[in-house]
């Protein structure tokens, strides 16, 4: 899913979140509101931010408001995923699949990843080549390629 971040791209603060997200390869698209008095409507203080501000992020339904937190949580969130990676990497050498045989514990990646790489941050995957052989064993299941076809999922993100 790309990320959506509601603000001016002009001030300082979302420029600080935009370039938070650049430097980390994110998919994002910036959202900005048509005037200052929309940010006071009862829809955007109900919906958005309580006092009327900005910039305000938005990833996938989980929203989070204020500049310092919002770059603290992708940052966060970023440094997370990479060391988990590393820790497959590790897990994955000289077996195909998490546990040495496909079995729910791959199922469970499977739609989490699939978004991921659709949003642009496969980088993360295949940089670990363990982790990417992986990838490539549990995404081209015949599987998954149907219900990738049956559910249109390429024409999600």
């Amino acid at each position: 899913m790309t990320i959506q971040l509601y603000g001016f791209s002009t001030y300082a603060q979302s420029l600080v979140i935009i370039h938070v997200l650049k430097e980390l390869g994110l998919s994002y698209e910036v959202i900005q509101p048509a005037s200052l008095e929309e940010m006071k409507s009862p829809e955007y203080l109900a919906t958005k931010h309580p006092f009327g501000k900005m910039p305000i992020l938005n990833d996938d339904g989980f929203q989070i408001y204020e500049t310092r937190a919002i770059v603290q949580i992708v940052n966060e969130a970023r440094e997370e995923l990479d060391k988990n990676l590393d820790v497959y990497e590790k897990l994955l050498e000289g077996k195909d699949y998490l546990t040495g045989e496909f079995s729910l514990v791959d199922f469970l990646h499977i739609p989490s990843t699939y978004y991921a790489f659709k949003a642009g941050e496969g980088e993360l995957w295949n940089k670990r080549p363990n982790v990417s052989r992986w990838w490539k064993n549990i995404s081209e299941r015949e599987s998954w390629k149907s219900i990738v076809t049956e559910y249109k999922l390429d024409e999600v993100v």
